[in-house]
């Protein structure tokens, strides 16, 4: 047989997993926040002269240091993650969801003008306009349109649009624009 006629498989292109940062600012605030409300409940307890307001000021501690533990802190050492098959956003233990390239239709810078008032930090779910807005500041925000309604969480409406903050939009915006054009989304 010529070698003309033999047929080279092609292997298809693997895709790099790709970090994508979030500003942590505000996470960095409230965790200096929290543990300096935790060191003063703290002071305040071994200070304390009666046993009720030594164990009120440890309850306090214990519970500010529960919260710090929860939701700022973990939010400092997680990102999104832009992997092969679909993107991964990840907020400490706010936000852990997958969504397939498949399921995106389009990826758009968006202007937040006034979002300190109206969605602030963290993950927020508006059920009227049917988005869910996964903010660290409200600079580098990019909309990521879905093509149909999606459930990210059993006890939350379905979603069409996803607004993230992110440390570089134009970089964000090519990595997934490239990424929903190859897997045919």
């Amino acid at each position: 047989m010529s070698a003309a006629l033999t047929r080279i498989p092609m292997q298809p292109e693997k895709l790099e997993t790709v970090r994508i940062g979030y500003k942590r600012r505000w996470f960095a605030i409230g965790s200096a926040a929290c543990a300096a409300i935790v060191v003063a409940a703290a002071y305040l307890a071994a200070t304390a002269v009666e046993d009720f307001t030594s164990t009120f000021w440890l309850i306090v501690a214990a519970a500010v240091l529960a919260l710090l533990l929860a939701f700022p802190l973990p939010c400092i050492f997680t990102h999104h993650v832009a992997g092969e098959r679909m993107l991964r956003l990840r907020m400490g233990l706010i936000m852990k969801v997958d969504i397939p390239y498949l399921a995106m239709r389009e990826i758009s810078r968006r202007d937040l003008s006034r979002g300190f008032l109206s969605v602030g930090i963290g993950v927020r779910f508006k059920q009227k306009t049917g988005t869910v807005y996964v903010l660290s500041s409200f600079e580098n925000t990019v909309a990521l349109k879905l093509k149909e309604e999606l459930k990210l969480r059993a006890w939350r409406p379905p979603v069409h649009e996803i607004i993230l903050s992110v440390e570089d939009a134009e970089a964000t915006i090519d990595l997934l624009s490239s990424r929903i054009a190859s897997t045919g989304g």
